[in-house]
């Protein structure tokens, strides 16, 4: 059920939150508080929507870039699945569309204009390419000399648009509908893929630009109600059980999953496996884990005996590195490599790995205990306090004690520390420290100018206890603020 409604709850809360993600990245930072947020009806309930769906509050601090992501090619394959729907939409009463006081009104676009220039991307790589993996971007058109990437259109749509679609009116590609990966003034943008149509495209071609379905797609998930076993629906039904909005004459969660990855999970292992799961994953929602968690205990006694789930706080779906916010956020790599070696010890040995994270699912999102001892897994616990707390507020100049204290669960040895002191955004060298299963450093910062400032220290354990080891080293991190007034 993870495809397409994880990127549709997403889009319908990016789009209703646009103007007030700075306070609710503010509000669940460190020092923050979410209960002070000030958001009209609709902006509290999509935010609430959203989370209950999954969806780490903690993590939106990435919104500026965090774009479409897949939903762009995931929405018209659910148009082409499900082709009434957004004729639905707009007008049957339990569809959002049918509101006409719902601010979708207010961002639908439907633009009819021409075509003023065919934007060229670069030119096309020698030879013949086949779509692969994630990134479609490298599919063109062998022998086409520059691949068209963009329509530059004769008007820009008004308002804000994040996605849409170009239907071709006139011209030898009349009828075709483009997918348009960005809006950007009067530059829209065409996913790849579609170079066949592309080529058919003229300069003077009638078009029309429109969101409709971008719109209609973005709360396809509460039509999408499952079974009991996915709680986080439980908001889209009622005190029976039954589902609150109409519901589609299919589930295509199931579909998506099947033509993804040739089956749909049931939990049903007869090996060993380590699940790692991440804390702030935007894509693979945390409670996922635990629902596949779920379903391999639902088989045979003593089936989840073979089975460990970890969950890595402040790491995310892509392991990018270095990360877009190196203080906020960390790779998950290092506990990968740990669950693979923990992996063959276990088959291999018997050797059993370190339990699974203990956590409890609260309202669609995953809680872990505060210490590394009560949380296990591998991923050592850090805090970073200032002032004794996570947020103090000092005068220009005036010192402000930092300390920095961090533990390793079962075998692990912290190895070493990386700070942030200056709010800058990036982290300094590693501290030389002495390896243990507990550190604790401190230290004394000021600032010489108001502001905000957010220190951050990045913690690495090497899970094995091994300190002379690059490898299975598992971080984890943490900020405080310091407000600085004049």
């Amino acid at each position: 059920m993870s495809i397409p409604n994880v990127f549709s709850v997403r889009m319908h809360a990016q789009r209703i939150l646009r103007d007030v993600f700075p306070a609710i990245v503010d509000a669940y930072d460190a020092g923050g508080d979410p209960s002070a947020l000030r958001l009209d009806g609709e902006q509290a309930a999509a935010l609430a929507e959203v989370t209950r769906m999954g969806f780490p509050p903690r993590s939106w601090f990435g919104w500026e870039t965090m774009g479409m992501h897949a939903f762009s090619v995931l929405f018209p394959g659910v148009l082409a699945a499900d082709p009434g729907y957004p004729a639905d939409f707009w007008s049957v009463d339990g569809y959002l569309g049918a509101d006409p006081e719902a601010s979708v009104h207010r961002d639908r676009v439907q633009l009819s204009t021409v075509v003023a220039e065919l934007v060229a991307d670069g030119a096309a790589p020698e030879g013949d390419l086949v779509a692969g993996g994630v990134d479609e971007s490298f599919l063109h058109t062998a022998g086409a000399g520059a691949a068209i990437s963009a329509v530059r259109l004769a008007e820009a749509p008004t308002g804000w648009i994040l996605g849409a679609q170009l239907t071709v009116v006139s011209g030898a590609a009349a009828g075709g509908v483009l997918r348009l990966s960005d809006v950007d003034g009067d530059l829209a943008r065409i996913e790849p893929g579609q170079e066949e149509l592309v080529a058919a495209l003229s300069v003077g071609d009638e078009v029309v630009l429109d969101n409709s379905s971008f719109l209609a797609a973005q709360t396809y998930h509460r039509h999408q109600v499952p079974g009991p076993e996915y709680a986080v629906w439980d908001q889209f039904r009622a005190a029976d059980g039954t589902p609150l909005p109409p519901q589609r004459p299919m589930l295509l969660g199931p579909l998506f999953t099947m033509a993804a990855s040739g089956t749909v999970p049931t939990g049903a292992v007869s090996g060993k496996m380590i699940a790692v799961a991440c804390l702030l994953d935007r894509e693979a929602f945390p409670w996922q884990a635990d629902w596949y968690r779920s379903r391999v205990a639902e088989h045979a006694d003593g089936a989840e005996d073979g089975f460990r789930l970890w969950y890595v706080d402040n790491a995310l779906h892509g392991d990018d590195d270095p990360q877009e916010f190196p203080t906020r956020t960390v790779t998950y790599v290092g506990a990968l490599e740990t669950a693979l070696r923990r992996l063959a010890a276990w088959v291999e040995r018997g050797v059993e790995p370190e339990p699974t994270t203990s956590y409890e699912v609260v309202d669609g999102q995953i809680v872990v205990p505060e210490g590394a001892a009560e949380r296990g897994g591998v991923q050592p616990v850090v805090t970073l306090t200032v002032d004794g707390s996570a947020s103090t507020a000092v005068g220009v100049g005036r010192p402000v004690a930092v300390r920095i204290e961090a533990e390793a669960p079962g075998a692990g040895t912290i190895v070493s520390a990386r700070t942030d002191f200056t709010g800058a955004g990036g982290l300094g060298s590693p501290w030389e420290v002495e390896p243990g299963a507990r550190l604790v450093l401190d230290d004394e910062i000021s600032f010489d100018a108001p502001g905000t400032y957010f220190v951050a220290a990045q913690v690495a354990a090497q899970a094995e206890g091994d300190a002379a080891s690059s490898h299975a080293r598992v971080l984890n991190i943490a900020r405080a603020r310091v407000i600085v007034t004049a």
